[in-house]
């Protein structure tokens, strides 16, 4: 024969999970599976669709439960083998572990998953949705580290916008100031030069001889 053990822990009190597990309607609703349970000692239970059924051996209240369980495909003639819930309160919540024993040969690793996958797995689902978290539990929030913006990246930022300004000054100073500036001055020159070298025309000289 062989025996596992196997735990866990849930982020909710020893009394809930004590009367979740001896409740039929509670059992099915946290495992997925149709589940009956008579909560007195000596009373029957079923779990999985009839899959798994036993008898209750003892009872603690919120802190153990001890059960003949059985599937239907330990081999003929075997006996139950013997489970053991303890139920300890954490900070969390509560550990659940459970102690399997009087296993047939060649079945305790398979048994072993079974727990995690067809036990513990579905459990932490309906409680994270049932239930509220325990007074004083506060979930942590993802930690997020802080970024630093790089001082080369910014040193080089101030680089790039500094240079265009200066760049783009002095071409639009140079070329607005020397252009436009010494191609007027020198028109405007040579034009006033060449009117004042002109010679007075016939009219303006009879208006001067009758004056």
């Amino acid at each position: 024969m062989e025996a596992i053990e196997v735990s866990t822990e849930f982020a909710v009190s020893p009394k809930r999970l004590y009367e979740a597990w001896l409740d039929g309607s509670q059992h099915g609703a946290m495992t997925g599976a149709v589940a009956s349970v008579e909560a007195w000692v000596g009373g029957q239970h079923t779990a999985w669709d009839g899959y798994i059924w036993g008898r209750i051996l003892e009872l603690e209240p919120y802190r153990r439960i001890v059960q003949t369980w059985r599937t239907s495909e330990f081999p003929l003639g075997s006996v139950d083998s013997r489970l053991e819930i303890l139920l300890e309160p954490t900070a969390l919540g509560t550990r659940l572990v459970l102690r399997h024993t009087q296993i047939p040969d060649g079945q305790g690793e398979m048994y072993r998953v079974g727990w995690d996958e067809s036990y513990f797995q579905p459990m932490r689902a309906y409680f994270r949705v049932a239930e509220p978290m325990p007074m004083g539990v506060v979930r942590e929030a993802p930690k997020v580290s802080a970024q630093k913006a790089p001082k080369k990246v910014s040193k080089r930022a101030k680089k790039v916008s500094k240079r265009p300004k200066k760049k783009v000054a002095k071409k639009v100073t140079k070329k607005v100031s020397k252009r436009p500036k010494k191609k007027v001055t020198k028109r405007v020159k040579k034009k006033v030069i060449k009117r004042s070298k002109r010679k007075p025309t016939k009219k303006v000289k009879r208006a001067v001889k009758r004056r």
